[in-house]
């Protein structure tokens, strides 16, 4: 043991760098499934806690659900906190089906049986597809109320539970769609004293080993809705403490752009990396609705935090190789 006097000449003292020890605790555990974001950020790390934040309209289940399919399922915990049990497991059989059949239904339609002329066959082998997808798979979802009307539903302590709960059984990536739809522990606390409890928690849960994404809902954008294109960090629902406790902050806004058949545009910017190199760059990207999934190709645009004007669009060599590039749109903030 050493004397006072020598821990005085060094109080700081720590153990020795272990380089394969940080690699092994940084490793990347999953991948994003959106070319753009997995270019950008080369996938997710295990002591990432990843904030997307997007505007009504702009996707968060189906982005959520990319994810989700993207990833070793039996490492990958999903909490579909906005659907009730079941929704998700629908809403993979839907695509199976549209893949068998051709005929890609809409999910609302979908949902209630709506008129559907099914064909049985291929019904039964996309249940059999979807449940052997779904083998040993970690789906939590909210409990319809007619089903256990006294069974409490999620809030910052039960999902806090049941993130130690995956994380300890080897579970490496955890998706949270979305934390708005968590209850109140306390239902006298401020919004700002929910918001910052539930992200210590989340981040106190994260750090015994599970990565972790989580989605919440945006404000309306105040202002000129034109010049406000792409979300900024004071959108977020809540207290800022949101943004401070992630490690990454991914932003998404509906471009309305676009049509079924090419793609419905929308924006995506990465305004927080724990690595730094923030680039003044927001991606346009195209959702097809009929797959759930976002084209490779996407456009990329100049923007500038500051308000001003930025001066032109990228130069066509800070581009991905399979990225076009953009049509040279310059936006304010």
């Amino acid at each position: 043991m050493e004397s006072l006097a020598e821990l005085m000449k060094n109080p700081f003292k720590r153990e020795e760098f272990d380089v394969y020890k940080y690699w092994e605790r940084n490793k990347k555990v999953g991948v994003f499934g959106v070319p753009y974001l997995d270019a950008e950020l080369h996938g997710i790390a295990k002591t990432d806690l990843v904030l997307i934040g997007a505007r009504s309209g702009a996707g968060k289940s189906s982005l959520a659900k990319i994810i989700y399919n993207a990833n070793d399922k039996s490492k990958t915990a999903l909490f579909s906190l906005e659907n009730y049990d079941g929704d998700v497991e629908m809403s993979l059989l839907r695509q199976e089906y549209a893949k068998l059949t051709g005929n890609w239904i809409n999910a609302r339609t979908w949902q209630m049986e709506d008129g559907i002329k099914i064909d049985d066959k291929a019904l039964n082998l996309a249940v059999e597809r979807v449940k052997e997808q779904l083998m040993g798979s970690y789906i939590f979802g909210r409990v319809p109320p007619n089903d256990d009307p006294n069974k409490q539903n999620w809030t910052i302590d039960t999902l806090s539970e049941k993130i130690i709960w995956c994380a300890t059984r080897g579970i490496e990536l955890i998706i949270i769609d979305h934390l708005d739809y968590l209850d109140r522990d306390n239902p006298n606390e401020s919004d700002n004293e929910h918001i910052t409890e539930l992200m210590k928690s989340i981040r106190t849960a994260q750090e015994i080993g599970s990565a972790v994404v989580a989605f919440s809902h945006l404000r309306k954008p105040m202002g000129n809705v034109e010049n406000l294109v792409v979300p900024n960090e004071n959108e977020f629902i809540g207290s800022s403490n949101k943004v401070k406790q992630a490690t990454q902050v991914i932003m998404f806004a509906p471009a309305n752009e676009g049509n079924a058949q090419d793609g419905f545009a929308t924006w995506c910017c990465i305004r927080k990396n724990r690595n730094g190199g923030i680039k003044n760059q927001a991606a346009k990207l195209f959702f097809m609705p009929a797959t759930e999934t976002y084209k490779d190709e996407y456009e990329l645009y100049a923007i500038n935090y500051a308000g001003t004007k930025a001066t032109g669009p990228l130069n066509t060599t800070d581009l991905p190789g399979f990225a076009p590039t953009g049509d040279g749109k310059i936006f304010r903030f």
